[in-house]
């Protein structure tokens, strides 16, 4: 048995520097900052459609079968927020996202969740700055904590299987940031 970082640290160490990258992409900074307008806001959510689709429907196999609480896909959240603002989507511009087997995708929830849990700090903005906006992606992401069904998943995952979560994982953030920068 090896002294292996257990897999969320892991997956934590290797996208790192993508992570931050995303969180100072342009058209995602204004959701965090003070005096955020209705047209960044408008317009990251237009942007955040395209990936975020993309890899929900990428990971919608963990859980097909399964019953009781589970993922919550909130790409309908986002959508609904969207049409509200009359904004439309942008379609899809981020590489070819191919994540081929349960590790794969285990790291691409990894990405979802993170931002799952970021929300709450982007709700909390919106509803300062844009209280009449309608902000259900990120109002009803909001989590403080991981989901029950995450700890789970990492324990099926064999330690020989983490170099394809992390690889799933890698692929989501450069499918955000692609896309973000093609809408730039």
């Amino acid at each position: 048995m090896t002294n292996q970082p257990p897999l969320a640290e892991l997956l934590r160490a290797a996208t790192r520097e993508q992570h931050q990258q995303l969180d100072r992409h342009p058209l995602l900074r204004p959701l965090i900052q003070p005096g955020i307008r209705a047209e960044q806001y408008s317009a990251a959510l237009a942007a955040l459609h395209g990936p975020t689709a993309e890899l929900e429907r990428q990971v919608e196999p963990l859980f097909q079968g399964q019953s009781g609480p589970g993922y919550s896909p909130r790409i309908r959240l986002l959508a609904q927020d969207l049409a509200r603002l009359h904004g439309q989507p942008r379609p899809y511009q981020g590489p070819l996202l191919k994540l081929h087997n349960p590790a794969q995708q285990i790291g691409g929830l990894y990405v979802l969740e993170g931002s799952r849990m970021g929300a709450f700090a982007i709700a909390q903005r919106l509803e300062q700055d844009l209280p009449d906006l309608p902000r259900d992606f990120f109002g009803n992401g909001g989590r403080r904590g991981w989901p029950d069904y995450w700890p789970p998943l990492l324990a099926s995952l064999d330690p020989s299987q983490y170099p394809d979560a992390i690889q799933g994982a890698q692929q989501a953030f450069e499918a955000f940031i692609q896309h973000l920068s093609a809408c730039h």
